[in-house]
């Protein structure tokens, strides 16, 4: 008897509160791509200045020294070193070349924008130029 009802219980909360989910983007209008290569500049930048989501990003190398792509949630281009990211990611170092893809799943939820710089430190306070033309960012929005 219990056990009807619990399976009744959650057959009822299934119907009555579906879960919200995000479907990914379909193959007609999919993903827009922001795609550069660092230059020898904070590269501060907007891929988009109203809400959005970032689903991916690709970024590769072929630097003996890491650089940080971070990630702002501004509709304007970020004042490097002072603002502070939402998200950080570091393109790994390998002179042979190396790529680091990253999947976010359903998406990374920017309210204002989606606004970046890529730098050579770490620290949120970085504003060390990185090397031109050795870092290559590839960032896949909605």
């Amino acid at each position: 008897m219990l056990r009807r009802f619990v399976a009744g219980l959650f057959l009822a909360l299934a119907v009555a509160l579906p879960l919200a989910a995000q479907n990914p983007p379909p193959t007609s209008g999919g993903l827009s791509t922001t795609s550069f290569i660092a230059a020898a500049s904070d590269n501060a930048g907007v891929a988009k200045a109203t809400f959005g989501q970032v689903y991916g990003l690709s970024l590769s190398s072929i630097s003996s020294s890491p650089a940080w792509l971070k990630l702002y949630d501004k509709a304007a281009a970020p004042t490097c070193g002072t603002d502070t990211p939402k998200a950080r990611f570091v393109i790994p170092s390998l002179t042979t070349g190396v790529v680091s893809n990253i999947y976010l799943g359903w998406g990374e939820t920017f309210s204002t924008g989606i606004a970046y710089c890529v730098v050579s430190g770490a620290a949120d306070n970085s504003t060390v130029i990185p090397a031109a033309s050795v870092f290559t960012i590839n960032l896949f929005w909605k």
